[in-house]
């Protein structure tokens, strides 16, 4: 959370201007076994590193 928030400028709970990437914080999502895990666009990531979440979430954020 903090290398997003660092990255983007957002926290939990906010959105972009263009209303195209948003942050948001949940308990569970039901992956343990992938912890640290992250879901964009409704697909679960796991055991991923903060420079790897930040390349998945670039690479969607271009395609938009």
């Amino acid at each position: 959370m903090n290398e997003i928030e660092k990255k983007y400028g957002l926290k939990p709970g906010q959105v972009t201007a263009d209303n195209k990437f948003g942050v948001q914080v949940a308990r569970c999502i039901g992956a343990c076994g992938l912890a640290p895990a992250v879901v964009i666009d409704e697909e679960v990531h796991g055991k991923l590193t903060a420079a790897e979440i930040h390349e998945k979430i670039h690479s969607k954020i271009a395609v938009l």
